[in-house]
């Protein structure tokens, strides 16, 4: 019996294909930056701080009279900040919100609730009652019925004007 032949044929070697690797992540990380510095406004010039002292029951807040000048804006009335819901009275009382930085954060029972102002404006005077809070306003802006408004600026186009308010 002969020995077997040895094979011609000889499997092709497995072909190895590079592939890649991407670098590894440092393991430490960059700082991180340092956090920014509050921006601090100047505003002394345009607001006043409010000298509301939360216990007086007679005058204004800011203990004078005298006339303060702001922008003057209309809203829809509603449920007011000292407790009186005054909803559909836009076009039949004179309702003032004044500042939350003039009143102060005591809603129903604020001294200031209930209080007269007189308002100046275009060559035309009128009063309005202090019944709201105004969330949006600078310390002396204020924020009214669409009437009172209109008995202003005639009409509710102007949006906002400046006035010189003052309590009575």
């Amino acid at each position: 019996v002969a020995p077997k032949p040895k094979p011609t044929y000889e499997a092709p070697k497995p072909v190895t294909t590079p592939e890649y690797v991407p670098e590894p992540e440092p393991t430490t990380a960059a700082p991180a930056p340092a956090p920014a510095a509050p921006s601090v406004v100047d505003n002394t010039e345009e607001e006043e701080k409010p000298k509301y002292n939360g216990g007086s029951s007679g005058g204004s807040s800011d203990g004078s009279s005298a006339a303060k000048s702001g922008e003057f804006t209309y809203y829809d009335i509603g449920m007011g900040a000292c407790g009186e819901d005054d909803s559909g009275k836009d076009e039949s009382e004179n309702i003032v919100a004044l500042s939350h930085l003039l009143m102060g954060p005591v809603s129903n029972g604020n001294p200031m609730c209930g209080k007269t102002i007189t308002i100046k404006a275009n060559g035309k005077t009128t009063t309005a009652v202090v019944k709201d809070k105004c969330m949006g306003c600078s310390i002396n802006d204020i924020d009214v019925s669409k009437k009172c408004f209109k008995e202003i600026s005639g009409d509710l186009e102007a949006g906002r004007i400046e006035v010189e308010w003052w309590f009575n």
